[in-house]
């Protein structure tokens, strides 16, 4: 289930208590460092949000944080996994702006096609280009 661990992990940042993932050390070596792209964008949002501890990644949940807006920039790294992570974010905090979300097209090309559909609403500026 590794390649579930973003989506889990940015899920776990709206939760009530602290979620602690181990044994993920090989996500070090995919499309990206994916603990530091997690931990990294998690921050962003609002500092303090996540940790590192070694290859363990662990998650403060501030559930407090749905329905603000907290502008920032998430750096997908050009990892599909990690935009589409962050997308869900996207649902619950305003402001959210990911980089290079056409790095979805990887393996679902059409995803922001289908959140829309699902009643998302996605701005793209020109910084940040539509699929």
């Amino acid at each position: 289930m590794q390649d579930a661990i973003p989506t889990l992990a940015v899920l776990a940042a709206f939760n009530n208590s602290p979620v602690r993932f181990t044994g993920i050390s090989n996500l070090r070596v995919k499309e990206c460092d994916r603990i530091y792209a997690i931990n990294e964008g998690l921050n962003r949002i609002n500092p303090g949000l996540s940790s590192v501890d070694g290859d363990a990644l662990l998650i403060h949940g501030n559930p407090g944080l749905i329905g603000q807006t907290h502008p920032c920039q998430i750096n997908s790294f050009s990892d599909h996994r990690i935009a589409m992570s962050f997308a869900l974010a996207g649902l619950q905090v305003g402001g959210i702006q990911i980089l290079d979300p056409e790095c979805v097209a990887k393996t679902f090309p059409e995803y922001w096609t289908e959140l829309e559909k699902l009643g998302a609403k996605i701005n793209f500026s020109t910084t940040v280009r539509r699929p």
